[in-house]
């Protein structure tokens, strides 16, 4: 995946605020660059949109880091399996068979 930095110069068509919410994701994972970090914190210093949508991320983040674990019961490896089973089976046949009838 190609590096892209918010104070290159992009293309005309191109907001500052789509670049911007693209990167939150990887703002709050801490995958950026010192100096796109600062450059995002910037941007949401002075836009609301984009301060708005950041705040709402890291609150859902949050909130889903506080849901309990669910451990799955056992008795549910058996007819997943089967599921897959049949699927593969109805796809190893030949092409004439599974294709719609026409009407």
């Amino acid at each position: 995946m190609e590096e892209t930095r918010l104070y290159e110069s992009y293309e005309e068509g191109f907001s500052l605020c789509t670049r911007v919410r693209d990167r939150l994701p990887d703002l709050i994972e801490g995958y950026l660059d010192a100096m796109t970090a600062e450059a995002i914190r910037s941007h949401l210093a002075v836009c609301y949109m984009c301060n708005k949508v950041f705040d709402e991320m890291e609150r859902t983040i949050k909130l889903v880091e506080t849901l309990p674990f669910a451990e799955p019961h056992m008795d549910f490896a058996p007819p997943i399996m089967a599921a897959i089973k049949m699927q593969a089976e109805e796809t190893a046949k030949p092409w004439w068979k599974w294709r719609p009838k026409p009407e």
